[in-house]
């Protein structure tokens, strides 16, 4: 089951919980998942028994021979990503909540926060994910992975 956002183009891989916006790969695993491109090389890749170190050289290699622009693992911060904005951290909540700002994902115990009302904290804790390919597509900005 895949969770594909129709504006930004954009889905989250069940295998490493990232966001994603190419085209998926069907998971070797159990033939029938959609994960994300890079799931799907690293599934390849370890279907011939290349350790992790041994992946991310083949993965680094592709994209620099391809021209890729590399990010580091992980979400970047909403409060680096409201400094890149000039924004406060709030209005970029509200962005991803809202789909206006096409950057990442909310999510509440696994399932997409898409309406401003669901912001009350007595519903839990709202998680967020902001893709550092995403922020960097929508505003030049490459996060080099520290919090600022």
């Amino acid at each position: 089951m895949r969770n594909m956002n129709e504006e930004t183009k954009t889905a989250l891989c069940p295998k490493c919980g990232k966001v994603y916006c190419k085209a998926p790969a069907l998971s070797r695993v159990d033939n029938k998942a959609l994960i994300c491109p890079e799931c799907g090389i690293r599934e390849s890749l370890e279907s011939i028994e290349l350790d992790l170190h041994e992946q991310d050289e083949v993965l680094e290699t592709i994209r620099r021979l391809t021209g890729q622009q590399t990010f580091p693992m992980g979400s970047v911060p909403i409060t680096t990503a409201a400094k890149v904005y000039g924004k406060d951290s709030c209005w970029v909540r509200a962005g991803i909540i809202s789909g206006w700002l096409p950057i990442g994902q909310a999510t509440r115990n696994g399932k997409l926060v898409t309406d401003l009302t669901q912001m009350d904290s007595k519903f839990g804790r709202i998680n967020y994910y902001i893709s550092p390919k995403l922020l960097y597509e929508q505003t030049g900005y490459v996060w080099d992975g520290k919090e600022r």
